[in-house]
């Protein structure tokens, strides 16, 4: 196997690749496919009555990101002092943002089999995630990233929006392979 095939992942191998990464005490991943890139920190202008965990805005070659702290965000305590974080810069529904994160440990190839349904309680983060690694003996808690931005943007998904969709053509017979890491967007697409 060439040094590209083992990078690159091959379509149909039933595999993704994840960031791990650590907010206080806790282990948490992100799909690769989500993150443009890592940076260190840099200062963030403040933004007047925005949501709490949204600590301000960047300028990132020319674009202005909005700041997310993870550790805020999820209730949980930083372990790390601001200047010795990272940013992970993600795109999600054509959206790019930036997440404050302790500490970024590696990525890892995983199969989608090794992740399991969140059990009803995840550490209280139940809310937002959509699945549980384990590997290498560690628990790894898998985000729901875009249920985190919505709820902190305030364009949260209401299940009732959608009872007034007209139906354009019948589906009844199609089959349709969602293949979604968002419990969030998994259920919109479920239901629409």
């Amino acid at each position: 196997m060439s040094q590209a095939q083992s990078i690159l992942l091959e379509s149909g191998t039933n595999e993704l690749e994840i960031v791990t990464y650590t907010v206080g005490e806790n282990l948490f991943s992100i799909n690769v496919m989500k993150v443009r890139e890592i940076i260190n920190p840099f200062p963030v202008t403040t933004v007047p009555e925005s949501h709490h965990a949204v600590e301000g805005v960047v300028q990132v070659r020319g674009e202005i990101l909005p700041v997310i702290n993870l550790a805020t965000a999820l209730n949980l305590k930083s372990t790390k002092p601001l200047d010795q974080t990272k940013f992970i810069i993600s795109e999600l529904n054509q959206m790019k943002v930036i997440f404050r994160v302790d500490e970024v440990h590696r990525i890892q190839r995983i199969s989608w089999e090794q992740i399991d349904e969140p059990a009803s309680l995840s550490m209280g983060l139940e809310e937002t995630t959509s699945g549980i690694v384990k590997l290498d003996g560690k628990i790894i808690l898998l985000l729901d990233y875009e249920k985190i931005v919505c709820e902190i943007s305030g364009t949260g998904y209401d299940n009732k929006s959608l009872s007034g969709l007209e139906q354009k053509t019948d589906r009844a017979e199609k089959v349709i392979y969602i293949a979604e890491d968002s419990a969030m967007l998994r259920q919109i697409l479920e239901e629409t």
